[in-house]
């Protein structure tokens, strides 16, 4: 299954179960739990619901299980307002958000100004979450820990302090924590299960427990998976709730496809969509058809899983659930794809990319640019997936230089406050100076040995102030020249980034054209180690990688991290034939030995190299660096459609001129099979199965 739309599924679905009715609570606050989860699907019927609880039209409590009651006056204006703010920040446009936040955050502030600052955080969380902001995980902490001490200066039972709030802002903990700390989804979704539990909540306990089976069976504890989803199909059946029971058979199915057990997995999602559908539960039914056309991609189904997604998109915008939409557009491009539709599937793919562009979300555009490539490189269409890889490295540069920049400025930021600081300090004792000095004159105005005396304290202090701030200018030098060398460096791997790397490449062909050996290494099923292990064992392969890689090289060669899992190596003054046994060395040192992982066991890796020593034979024409760099990255693509851990190295170019080398560049496969490019092709050692 494709991990980025597993991951915003999984986050989604939270929204679905939020809020659920409290199976202790009040008549009136079940009733307007019950409005709020309508909010999820209907929001306009949702408010309408709200509507009768207030007092002109509430029914007066009845045990026969009449129309609910109003909440106590001095509950009610919060009670309600929230309600309908939670609904708005859901499901409604972004722009009709803020006046419902603002009369909750009215409504709160009469009872008490901690309780408004808590249901601020907790309404500014659900519109991040919505919205796939970061802050959505630091405002979620924060109305944490505002109503734990609002709570806390107060009765712990009464009805604001019901546990509701809280359980919804663990489940959004354990989605913003779910890619970085496996440890720390695990603690966030217990917490919340303890909540649920305390409180004698049926349908929370449920959703959180199926959630774990899900989260459990991602990380292939299907032991632990299994009991969590058994004890959430037994809390299931003694509620009378379909979408609890679609929510409970849709983990089921996800543990489904972590077991490969693909059959099962759809059945169990095809049965999950009818039960949310016949509740007309179109949030969940989105979801589903989501996590539909994603295993149907797997499974090489491609019309049905454009099916799933068509029907899911329309839903995903009426709800206004960006991530789902953007999810189910990216399945129906490759569904598209591998339907033979490359025309549709380009445009729908442009589109997608056009509104990540929009929200600034670089990354994003980044993993559909490589999953893309990819797909067009599987339907043989090399030429589109170059052209896909080249956009994606750009926009890897520019993600890395936002990044850069940021960090220059925060310490551009970090030297001015300090600046300011010392600043003030010199000020403050130059104003102590002159009026010790004036106090000085008026005391000792004819005795010259107690003005000697002054002067000699005045010098002593300018003295100091000028040691102080020549410690300060070298203490700046040092730090320029740090972040200079910062700048040049990979943080991650500690190799020379792109920027060091094209510097080193243009100054040595300043002169005329560049000339040495250049290798692409780029590691094989990149994309499958993190999807499969993590990303923090995808860092650890990067680091031991190019550990090996630097390691195989000579002293005057310079190795630098080219973007995400590719390396750039330079070596100056190497022969074709040492080059092509560099290429060998390479080969050797990355799939020699399995890289071992943190938390155990290891992964056996390969790479696939192209290369070649500049100027070309046997007509020497003299180019630039990019030329270079594109022949290489040719070479590459070769090496990577012809079956991966290989090295393919251009020996010879067939080209008298500049123009004759462009025109092999603008057709390099087709080039090669007619003979006018010359390559040599070293297999790497072939690994154990598996």
């Amino acid at each position: 299954m494709n991990r980025r739309a597993h991951l915003i599924a999984a986050a989604i679905v939270s929204l679905t179960a939020w809020p659920l009715p409290i199976s202790a609570a009040p008549a009136w606050q079940d009733a307007i739990d019950r409005a709020v989860r309508r909010g999820d699907d209907w929001p306009s019927e949702a408010l309408a619901e709200l509507d009768t609880l207030m007092p002109s039209a509430a029914a007066s409590p009845s045990s026969s299980g009449g129309a609910a009651s109003a909440p106590p006056a001095s509950l009610q204006p919060r009670a309600i307002a929230l309600a309908r703010a939670e609904i708005a920040a859901r499901s409604l446009p972004v722009d009709q958000v803020a006046g419902w936040r603002d009369a909750a955050l009215a409504a709160a502030r009469q009872q008490h100004p901690l309780l408004a600052q808590a249901d601020g955080a907790y309404l500014d969380a659900l519109l991040a979450e919505r919205l796939g902001s970061p802050q959505a995980r630091d405002k979620a902490r924060t109305a944490l820990d505002a109503y734990q001490r609002h709570c806390n200066a107060i009765a712990a039972t009464a009805p604001e302090c019901n546990h509701a709030g809280r359980w919804r802002m663990h489940l959004l903990l354990a989605n913003a924590a779910d890619q970085a700390s496996v440890e720390a989804t695990r603690q966030q979704l217990h917490a919340a299960l303890d909540l649920a539990q305390a409180g004698n909540d049926a349908w929370r306990t449920t959703w959180t427990e199926a959630r774990l089976a899900d989260f459990e069976g991602r990380q292939h504890r299907f032991p632990v998976a299994s009991q969590h989803l058994e004890r959430a199909r037994q809390h299931a059946e003694r509620l009378d709730d379909l979408q609890i029971r679609a929510r409970v058979v849709m983990a089921g199915a996800l543990v489904d496809i972590e077991r490969q057990s693909l059959v099962a997995a759809r059945k169990g999602l095809d049965m999950a969509l009818d039960l949310a559908r016949q509740v007309r539960a179109d949030r969940l039914s989105a979801v589903v058809l989501t996590n539909l056309s994603d295993l149907s991609v797997r499974m090489k189904q491609p019309a049905d899983a454009l099916k799933a997604a068509e029907q899911g998109v329309p839903l995903a915008r009426r709800l206004g659930a960006l991530r789902l939409e953007r999810a189910l557009l990216n399945n129906a491009v490759l569904a598209r794809l591998a339907l033979g539709q490359r025309a549709e599937a380009r445009q729908d793919f442009e589109q997608l990319q056009a509104l990540w562009a929009a929200e600034g979300a670089t990354a994003e555009q980044v993993a559909a640019l490589v999953e893309f490539a990819d797909a067009l490189a599987r339907t043989h269409d090399h030429a589109g997936a170059l052209e896909m890889a080249s956009r994606e490295r750009q926009l890897s540069a520019q993600l890395a230089a936002n990044r850069r920049d940021a960090a220059m400025a925060e310490l551009r930021e970090r030297y001015q406050r300090a600046d300011q600081l010392r600043r003030i300090e010199l000020l403050t004792q130059d104003n102590r100076l002159k009026d010790a000095d004036l106090h000085n004159q008026r005391l000792t105005h004819g005795l010259w040995v107690l003005a000697c005396v002054a002067i000699g304290i005045a010098l002593a202090l300018a003295a100091l102030l000028w040691r102080r701030q020549r410690e300060a200018g070298q203490l700046l030098q040092t730090s320029q020249a740090h972040l200079k060398v910062q700048s040049e460096r990979d943080a991650l791997t500690g190799l020379a980034n792109r920027r060091h790397f094209q510097a080193a490449m243009l100054r040595d062909t300043a002169q005329a054209g560049f000339t040495g050996a250049l290798m692409m290494v780029d590691i094989d099923h990149f994309k499958s180690i993190n999807d499969r292990h993590g990303h923090a064992a995808g860092d650890r392969v990067l680091m031991e990688l190019a550990r090996r890689v630097a390691s195989s090289v000579r002293a005057q060669d310079l190795v630098a991290r080219w973007g995400g899992e590719e390396f750039l190596v330079l070596a100056p003054q190497l022969q074709a034939s040492e080059a092509r046994a560099l290429a060998q060395r390479l080969l050797a040192a990355v799939s020699g030995e399995p890289v071992p992982l943190a938390k155990g066991g290891s992964l056996a890796v390969t790479a696939s190299i192209g290369h070649a020593v500049f100027p070309l034979e046997p007509h020497h024409v003299q180019l630039s660096t990019d030329q270079a760099i594109n022949l290489a990255d040719m070479a590459l693509y070769l090496a990577k459609s012809q079956g991966r851990n290989r090295a393919v190295g251009i020996v010879r170019a067939e080209a008298g001129d500049a123009l004759a080398l462009r025109a092999l560049e603008g057709d390099f496969e087709r080039a090669a099979t007619e003979g006018r490019v010359s390559l040599c092709v070293d297999l790497g050692q072939p690994l154990p199965p598996a």
